[in-house]
């Protein structure tokens, strides 16, 4: 008989099962950071998208009457940071009242491949109401 004592060598079960945890544990981890950043990013867009269509409407808004041109585009040193970003803007008459003036402002962007646009609406008034 051999009564010479076996040394361990190797990972038990029990190292394996504890590894491979802390393994899908960390990439969990890291797709979710990922993936919060991405989000981030895309709402960062959109806040600045909802910025740049409130400052454009407030221009509109402080433009006289007569000077109020129909269409045109927006130059705004925001839509810089948007990828592709570019805005256009269109004022129409009124369908319910010939006093009022509804203006609408577009702005549009690339995210991740997919075209975007946040579109803003309001009635403009000769007397500014």
């Amino acid at each position: 008989m051999n009564n010479t004592p076996r040394t361990k060598t190797g990972f038990s079960l029990v190292d394996v099962l504890v590894a491979l945890g802390i393994l899908i544990t960390m990439a969990v981890l890291l797709g979710a950071f990922v993936y919060t950043q991405t989000l981030r990013r895309s709402v960062n867009y959109e806040v600045v998208a909802a910025r740049v269509a409130t400052d454009a409407l407030e221009e509109l808004k402080n433009t006289s009457w007569e000077m109020l041109a129909s269409s045109g585009t927006i130059s705004h040193t925001s839509l810089s940071v948007l990828p592709n970003g570019a805005g256009s803007f269109s004022v129409s008459v009124s369908t319910s009242s010939d006093a009022l003036r509804e203006a609408e402002v577009i702005i549009q962007w690339r995210d991740h491949g997919q075209d975007k646009s946040y579109i803003q609406t309001t009635y403009l008034s000769e007397d500014g109401i």
